[in-house]
Formats: structure tokens, sequence, C-alpha cells
């Protein structure tokens, strides 16, 4: 039977855990199907990336809902792993859609934007890494000690999701009609 006030923290532990096989179960599947040819392929780099950040982050959350509550200092190391694992994670997620859509013939500004973007994110990440504190509501849990870094985190990623997908709607449009 649970203990009344830490349903939440078992509903994470079983999602996280569910999270973390299927991360690992697609990583390996995906690394067996395409052997060394992984590495020469830039696409397929950002996704084993990641997937691992993926798997790496779901595991360091599920074994974070087992910390006791005095045990500050543990917390705030996998506080800092679960953070540092999602941030690279949202990036390589972005840098492989940035990758992915078509960019047509023309080398404009518009279309190196998105590359800029990602590269300040990456360290809008880091600093959003370095401002995570612990808290324990009824597990140890990051909460980000300085909100205008998490507004940022959460603006670039809009705006960097916003530019593709006006790039892949334009460069989709231009196919159709064949300009």
């Amino acid at each position: 039977m649970a203990v009344p006030g830490t349903v939440q923290a078992l509903i994470a532990a079983f999602s996280f855990g569910i999270l973390f096989n299927a991360a690992s179960a697609a990583l390996v599947l995906y690394v067996k199907g395409h052997g060394s040819a992984i590495y020469r392929d830039g696409l397929r780099l950002v996704l084993i990336v990641f997937l691992l950040t993926s798997a790496s982050w779901a595991l360091v959350e599920f074994l974070s809902t087992l910390i006791d509550p005095s045990a500050t200092s543990i917390c705030q190391v996998a506080v800092v792993f679960s953070s540092l694992f999602d941030q690279v994670g949202r990036v390589a997620v972005e840098q492989y859609l940035t990758w992915a859509v078509p960019k047509g013939d023309a080398k404009t500004v518009f279309s190196l934007l998105p590359q800029i973007l990602i590269f300040g994110r990456l360290f809008v990440g880091v600093a959003f890494t370095a401002v995570t504190r612990t808290q324990f509501k009824p597990t140890c849990a990051p909460i980000s000690s300085v909100r205008a870094v998490s507004v940022t985190v959460i603006a670039l990623d809009a705006v960097i999701i916003g530019l593709l997908s006006i790039q892949a709607f334009s460069n989709e449009r231009d196919i159709v009609t064949g300009a």
C-alpha cells in the first residue's frame, strides 16, 4: 500500500523507469542496426546523443526518487546530473531537427539563424544547470533558483522550434509550387 503523500513520487518512479527502458531499448536497437555508420552521419550521431541523454536523465530521475530527504548533498548531485542530461538532450534534439529540415539552395542568414540560436541555447542550458537547486516535495526534485534563466530556456526552445517549423513549411510550399 502506498504511503499517503507519496503517490505522485510512485507514479514518477514508474514513469521514469518506463522511459529509461524505452530509451535504452531504442538506443541499443538503433546502434545495433546501423553499426559504425553512426559516426559518419551527423543526424544519426545527434540522435544517439539524444537517446543516450534521455535514458541517463530518466535513470537519474528514477534514482532521485529513492534519495532520503535528509541527504541534501546527494540530492544536489542528482539534480545537477539530471539538469545536465535534460539540457544536453534538448539541445541534441533541436540540433537533429535543424539538420533534418531541408534548407533549400539559398544559404541565407535565415537558414543559419536556428544554428546560431542552438549555439546560444547550449550556453543558456549550462547557466540553467548552474542555477538549479534541490527541493523535497516528497522526493528530490530540481527547481530553478533564477526564474529568468528558466524563462529564457523555454523562450529559446520555442523560437528555435518556430523557426524550424517556418523553414519546413516554406520549403514544402516551394517544392509543391515548383518555385
